[in-house]
């Protein structure tokens, strides 16, 4: 596999780090009211897109 392909180490930081904002939505989510309404669920949605495409933008070409 050629050089230019592979992932960069840098960008193993800002997945997890958006990942832990995913997490961290979720546990307010649930903190708030126990139950899963259809505001959380699209945070959490907005989130895990934010993170794939954060992760897909910082990854070199």
């Amino acid at each position: 596999m050629p050089a230019s392909t592979k992932e960069s180490p840098a960008t193993k930081p800002l997945f997890v780090l958006l990942l832990a904002y995913v997490g961290a939505c979720l546990y307010i989510a649930f903190e708030q009211n126990n139950v899963i309404s259809i505001s959380n669920l699209s945070l959490l949605l907005g989130g895990f897109l934010v993170a794939v495409a954060g992760y897909t933008l910082a990854k070199p070409v």
